[in-house]
């Protein structure tokens, strides 16, 4: 069967529209699924709360969520490669009811260093990697937001930009 050659250039447009109706849908149900998936590792956060996350500042230390009750605690998850990752922690907001538990995924500890080094922050810098994978986040930046009272608040993944997490916290 062939086209005729008048018809070409209409058949690529009409093929060109369905494939990106087509990507569109399958990556918004695709981001959606992941969201979901995640909802479901974290259930309630009860065990994401008790989880250590070994510190990189003192060796053989570890830090908990829960050992924060009473602040809002975020816990950051980001990679020292991913630009996205740093935009995100450098975003969140300095405030005296927040503590931020800045979780490194898949990075070593030089990388870490040289970053807590640069930062200006007061975040606690821990290994996220074994955590990240136990919850199955599907990547980074991601984040977990606890209230005062311990009880999960929020959670995603990605940034959306420097105005993301001044409107997530009350």
């Amino acid at each position: 069967m062939r086209l005729h050659p008048r018809l070409f250039n209409r058949f690529l447009i009409v093929t060109a529209a369905f494939s990106a109706a087509a990507i569109l849908f399958f990556g918004i149900r695709y981001q959606a699924n992941q969201e979901e998936e995640l909802r479901e590792h974290l259930g309630n956060g009860v065990a994401f709360l008790i989880e250590p996350f070994p510190t990189y500042d003192t060796p053989g230390d570890s830090v908990r969520v829960v050992e924060y009750a009473g602040r809002w605690v975020m816990v950051q998850f980001w990679s020292t490669w991913s630009d996205p990752s740093i935009a995100a922690l450098r975003a969140i907001p300095a405030r005296a009811d927040l503590i931020v538990i800045a979780a490194a995924v898949r990075d070593d500890s030089t990388s870490v260093f040289d970053h807590m080094l640069a930062s200006n922050s007061d975040h606690r810098f821990v290994n996220g990697t074994r955590i990240f994978q136990t919850f199955k986040f599907p990547g980074v930046p991601s984040y977990v937001l606890f209230d005062p009272e311990g009880r999960l608040h929020s959670f995603g993944v990605g940034f959306d930009g420097p105005d993301a997490y001044s409107t997530m916290l009350p």
